[in-house]
């Protein structure tokens, strides 16, 4: 289910992003209930990919940040907080080509910029964050992200009104699409 695939990398995101667990958990649920409204008119699963990125980001961005510790190691929590006050578009790039398994192509698509311009902005953070060893320091962060712990409340994606006539009933909706309905739920 495309859900489960991805529900984690969002929410690890945002909470990269700045978010604590719990927004980042509401921005998961925000983000596929927008993405199901959209699905009319997405054409690919490419698009749909993207497009559920760029729906995260705009989400992430309305949120407050947190400096909450929510970190096993002090060190893991400063270099976090390093992170989250980088300006959004190099921290947005930092986060995708640092800590995804998106390809630059990929992260220039959903930011609207070129690939170089994807490097630039990863380059510009990387002055920003200080201290000494900071490839150690970021894979280390890595895995702190990979232990948190987000509590996803599914069956809240599903709570919009009438979510198959609203997806099924679009004149535009094609086959494939349907396809991608199906993967979604």
């Amino acid at each position: 289910i495309w859900l489960h695939e991805y529900e984690r990398e969002i929410a690890q995101f945002a909470f990269q992003y700045g978010l604590t667990t719990t927004d980042a958990s509401e921005v998961v649920v925000r983000t596929f209930q927008q993405l199901f409204k959209q699905l009319p008119t997405i054409e690919s699963e490419q698009d749909l990919q993207s497009e559920m990125y760029k729906i995260a980001i705009r989400l992430v961005a309305k949120y407050e940040r947190s400096t909450i510790d929510e970190f096993t190691f002090p060190e893991d929590q400063l270099l976090h907080n390093e992170l989250i006050q980088l300006p959004h578009l190099e921290k947005v790039a930092f986060i995708f080509t640092t800590f995804t398994f998106l390809k630059t192509e990929e992260i220039a698509h959903v930011l609207n910029l070129s690939a170089d311009e994807v490097y630039e902005k990863k380059s510009e953070a990387l002055l920003k964050i200080t201290g000494h060893q900071i490839e150690k320091r970021l894979e280390l962060l890595a895995k702190s992200y990979k232990r948190m712990r987000f509590q996803i409340h599914e069956e809240a994606v599903f709570q919009l009104e009438n979510i198959e006539e609203m997806v099924f009933e679009s004149a535009s909706f094609k086959s494939s699409k349907r396809n991608l309905y199906i993967l979604l739920t």
